[in-house]
Formats: structure tokens, C-alpha cells, sequence
């Protein structure tokens, strides 16, 4: 694969962090963002999370566990362009063959 080709490749698979907030602001609880930037198990994490908040809210435990989700949320907001741009660099290591730079 020449150059030209491996940049647009990486171009059409980039994550963007204005998106990854987009995510991140509207469907945070679920853990999209998550799921956007590449992190599968996390944001599964979240709507398993979400699930058992549901389902325990009458018994009172489900307050504590959306506790949990807003906080990781919260911190999840200062993270998310360090995540986008660590996900971008793997990417680009996966395109070019080469090894990942640190971040």
C-alpha cells in the first residue's frame, strides 16, 4: 500500500473528538463514547452498569450504581481526547505496520 492510499485509509477510520463528546454528552450513561473510541469492554461495563441501575432502583441499590456511572462519566469527560488520540495512534501503527507512539 503506498502513502497516498495508507493516509486515506487512516482519514476514513479516524475518530474525531468533537463526535467522541458528541457521544460522550448524549449517550454517555450507555458508554457509546466507549464503543466509538474502540473500548468494547468499558462500555459494555456501562450498560451493564445502567441494566442493574434499572433494575435495582426500587430496592435502592440502583442509586448507587448511576453514582458510579455519573462519576466515570464526569472523569470520562476530561479523558476523552487522550482516548480519541490514543486510539488514533494505534491506527495509524496498524496502517503503516509500524509500532505505536507514546502518547
Amino acid at each position: 500500500m503506498n502513502d497516498t492510499a495508507k493516509m486515506m485509509a487512516y482519514d476514513a477510520k479516524k475518530k474525531s473528538v468533537g463526535l467522541a463528546y458528541m457521544f460522550w454528552f448524549i449517550l454517555g450513561g450507555l458508554g457509546v463514547h466507549r464503543f466509538y473510541t474502540g473500548r468494547a469492554f468499558t462500555g459494555t461495563i456501562y450498560v451493564l452498569l445502567q441494566i442493574a441501575g434499572w433494575l435495582t432502583i426500587a430496592a435502592g441499590f440502583g442509586v448507587f450504581l448511576f453514582a458510579i456511572i455519573f462519576v466515570w462519566w464526569a472523569i470520562d469527560g476530561f479523558l476523552l481526547p487522550g482516548i480519541v488520540r490514543r486510539t488514533n495512534l494505534l491506527l495509524a501503527a496498524e496502517i503503516t505496520g509500524g509500532t505505536p507512539l507514546p502518547s
